[in-house]
């Protein structure tokens, strides 16, 4: 994606970036000799594909998919041919697109409001990347890193096509990698229809949108097709088990059900009660309507995956890592919208130096919600 002359970043800029940039590193660095064992599925299976067995978990076995993970297969499968071993290839690309995710997250901000970026837009992935959990799972093996990758990626692709409705919707093309990634990355390709089929309620609807809802549906139809011709099921077979187990009238709506008791405590160790409380205020501000529903949508659905898998038997809550780059930005809009509504409200004359002053205020306020 192009950027404009506008929304060039300044070098003081690109060089906090990459202060929070290694610092994520280093502390994903703390973990790096953790490797999951489920790992070792997605490594079997990216092994038998290079050497010709098929996407098989053993040479001569059954056609059944029981990596979760199909386009991490896909690229850790040339590890044999670059002389590295598949844990080592998939730490190194995770950490990478886990850094590349909280870099989306960050010029999020100047590409919504098409301005240069500021320091308060390195908040987010600051916060993000100080959580332990995600440097966690980020050096774990899994798809993580990629997974969260995407997300972002098309977030900020929705928030520019909503600024330049005659532009190429690259939003899908993200949202179908992050379904080639993991299935349920369909949720999030549902949070974005929401939230244009609400901008289609209320204002006049973009052409792009036909365009991207094709691309999404070419893209996801796509890996359907192969999945369908290859393994005879439309989804791995993880996900059966998962839904057999899950009950929408009964698991979504008690907060006792195994799912929901993940869920909160995660955000009872992280001490987010507040903050998730205090994160719908960023919809109240008036500018990038569309990717602001989208986010929130997202927040939502990054949620409700744990509910419906009953949480996770591992530790450090892996399936809440998926979300948090955009969690955290939703905390940092919530504080950005807040502010803009504080100064509003004082005499012109005062709004500038109310927002001097707001700035490390609200980076102080970010950070003392999602971390004490």
């Amino acid at each position: 994606m192009r950027r404009s002359r506008a929304e060039t970043p300044t070098l003081l800029w690109l060089a906090l970036l990459g202060a929070v940039l290694a610092f994520f590193g280093a502390h994903v660095g703390r973990t790096w000799d953790f490797t999951v064992d489920d790992a070792g599925i997605t490594y079997s299976y990216a092994r038998n594909l290079w050497r010709g067995h098929g996407m098989v978990l053993t040479p001569g076995s059954e056609r059944v998919e029981a990596a979760t993970n199909f386009l991490w297969v896909l690229l850790l499968a040339p590890a044999d041919a670059l002389g590295v071993s598949h844990e080592a290839l998939s730490k190194v690309l995770g950490l990478a697109f886990a850094s590349a995710a909280l870099g989306a997250v960050a010029i999020f901000p100047s590409v919504a409001y098409r301005r240069r970026p500021r320091l308060f837009d390195l908040a987010a992935p600051a916060v993000a990347s100080t959580f332990a959990h995600n440097a966690l799972w980020t050096a774990s093996g899994l798809e993580g890193g990629p997974y969260q990758f995407f997300l972002a990626a098309a977030l900020v692709a929705l928030a520019r096509e909503e600024n330049e409705p005659d532009r190429t919707p690259w939003s899908a093309v993200a949202l179908s990698l992050l379904f080639w990634t993991r299935p349920d990355g369909i949720m999030y390709a549902g949070a974005f229809a929401g939230a244009k089929a609400l901008r289609a309620v209320t204002a006049k609807p973009h052409r792009q949108d036909l365009a991207w809802a094709v691309i999404l549906a070419l893209g996801v139809g796509s890996l359907e097709v192969f999945r369908l011709a290859y393994f005879a099921y439309p989804l791995p077979n993880s996900f059966y088990t998962k839904k057999r187990t899950f009950d929408f009238g009964k698991d979504l709506t008690s907060f006792s059900s195994a799912g929901w008791v993940y869920v909160n405590a995660f955000v009872q160790t992280y001490k987010l009660e507040r903050a998730l409380m205090f994160a719908p205020v960023m919809l109240l501000a008036l500018r990038a309507p569309v990717a602001r529903v989208a986010l929130a949508a997202a927040v939502a659905a990054s949620f409700f995956l744990p509910v419906y898998s009953h949480g996770d038997w591992m530790e450090e809550w892996r399936f809440l890592t998926y979300g948090t780059p955009i969690l955290a930005l939703a905390f940092a809009e919530a504080v950005r919208a807040a502010a803009r509504l504080a100064t509003a409200v004082l005499p012109r004359a005062l709004r500038p130096l109310a927002a001097l002053a707001l700035t490390p205020l609200e980076v102080y306020a970010l950070v003392k919600e999602t971390t004490q």
